[in-house]
């Protein structure tokens, strides 16, 4: 289930950040979000007082670098 999940979300949500022509590049990177949120802006900015959310992306990075595979989780 949760590799079929990954699959729909890689091919549905992923967008190239670099990649040129087919074997042209060594490097090639993906940026996959798979989700939003609202979190509060008084844990994101110093001494805010308000109760205003903000709009957070969750995404992780797929790197590709001469056929290895990287998988990059930037976390929270």
């Amino acid at each position: 289930m949760i590799k079929k999940l990954f699959a729909i979300v890689l091919i549905v949500s992923a967008s190239i950040l670099y990649c040129g022509k087919s074997g042209d590049n060594e490097l090639q990177i993906y940026e996959v979000k798979y989700a939003d949120s609202m979190y509060p802006k008084k844990f994101v900015f110093h001494n805010y007082k308000g109760e205003d959310k903000i709009p957070f992306a969750w995404k992780f990075y797929y790197v590709n670098y001469r056929g290895i595979k990287i998988l990059v989780d930037t976390g929270f």
